[in-house]
């Protein structure tokens, strides 16, 4: 390949990648959008991968170690499968597969954040939790335009970490998790 036909080629990959970033954000304004919390709020401060993110308190149900799943077939890299809690069987997104669009093998370390949007139930992998924490709505900055995480409420500076914020109910309209009766 010429060296023409190199840029030529990267142009158009350019290209696609803004479209996709516009169809992206159209899309998450089509999900709805989740309210950034205007005063206090409580999160709870977890790890996926090396990102450190938030997830809005009032939404966390309970944190469990990872157990085995059964598989979802068909499903994104990103659903590692069903949780059987308690005899409910509930949908499982992996944080990290989801954030670098890659599947990966869960770790014995992992722990699954068994969370709430309205009446839909789901687990989400993260590898480490750390606290929760008390935030200030006013004091979340806008994560920008970042085209790979359209489920971003915002971003919180802490004194030894930043956090960014994960709008779950984006999260999970974006990452294909069906549905499951119980």
């Amino acid at each position: 390949m010429t060296a023409d036909e190199q840029q030529s080629l990267r142009e158009r990959v350019t290209s696609l990648e803004r479209m996709v970033y516009g169809l992206r954000q159209e899309l998450a304004s089509l999900v709805g959008v989740e309210e950034r919390p205007s005063g206090a709020f409580d999160y709870l401060a977890c790890r996926l991968g090396a990102l450190d993110v938030g997830i809005r308190l009032e939404h966390v149900e309970e944190v469990v170690p990872i157990p085995l799943l059964a598989p979802l077939p068909e499903a994104p890299p990103w659903v590692s499968g069903l949780l059987n809690l308690r005899g409910e069987s509930i949908p499982v997104i992996d944080g990290l597969a989801r954030v670098e669009r890659r599947p990966r093998e869960a770790a014995l370390s992992d722990l699954v954040a068994v969370c709430s949007i309205g009446s839909q139930r789901f687990g989400l992998v993260v590898q480490e939790v750390f606290e929760v924490v008390r935030g200030d709505g006013s004091k979340i900055a806008s994560p920008g335009d970042i085209p790979h995480a359209p489920y971003l409420l915002g971003v919180i500076e802490t004194q030894s970490r930043t956090i960014e914020l994960l709008s779950l109910e984006r999260l999970m309209k974006l990452s294909d998790v069906p549905e499951i009766d119980a």
